[in-house]
């Protein structure tokens, strides 16, 4: 009876071994990508970057192979954030993730599969509209109850004439991951839970409901 548990065990990591070692065993993969904005201005251009963690990771545990596997997505960091104009901000979210990076540099990949692929890849991409993140100001920088969405074909409605989004780029990097940028600009970010909106003017699935202290910072 020894002798048969001795096998099944040695047949079993003999298993786990060939199976990670074709690959199959990926339970996470991580890369930084830097976020850039761009904005023209009557002054000239201006522009701000951050850089964020990114993960994916097998959800199904060990023995499961990719192509049966769920996959999670995580992102870490902060928001970018643009000086417009002195005292006045624009700022790239984390909220939903976006920009999807295998949409824009591995499109109708499956992530899980060819997560490793994302460390190796370089180059300045230029995001479609679709990907871009959610943009918001504030009106009263002390004030989370001051947000507004910002649309990035409408900056001059926000900042006034002359200002536009002239562009949003990404890139894989092996720059560390940047901190204390948007703590430097809402020190309300401190709070555990800081209110941003009055439920009661927004409609539900209205895009600022969504928001929290994690749209701006996260370490996970």
């Amino acid at each position: 009876m020894k002798v048969l548990r001795w096998i099944v065990a040695v047949i079993a990591l003999l298993g786990v071994f060939f199976f990670w070692a074709l690959g199959g065993f990926n339970p996470s993969v991580s890369w930084n990508r830097r976020l850039t904005v761009v904005v023209s201005t009557p002054n000239g251009d201006v522009s701000g970057y951050a850089v964020q963690r990114e993960s994916i990771q097998n959800q199904d545990g060990l023995l499961v192979t990719p192509e049966a596997s769920g996959a999670s997505h995580s992102l870490g960091g902060e928001a970018v954030v643009v000086e417009i104009k002195p005292g006045h901000y624009l700022f790239a979210l984390l909220v939903d993730y976006k920009p999807d990076t295998f949409q824009v540099l591995l499109p109708g990949e499956a992530p899980l599969e060819v997560a490793t692929k994302m460390t190796q890849m370089r180059g300045l991409n230029v995001l479609p509209s679709s990907q871009y993140p959610m943009l918001v100001t504030f009106t009263d920088i002390n004030d989370p109850k001051s947000v507004k969405e910002v649309k990035p074909d409408k900056l001059a409605d926000a900042f006034g004439p002359g200002f536009a989004l002239k562009s949003i780029t990404l890139e894989i990097t092996d720059e560390a991951a940047t901190k204390g940028q948007v703590e430097k600009k809402l020190p309300f970010l401190a709070q555990e839970n800081p209110v941003f909106i009055d439920a009661n003017k927004y409609p539900s699935g209205h895009p600022l409901r969504r928001l929290n202290r994690r749209s701006f910072k996260t370490g996970s």
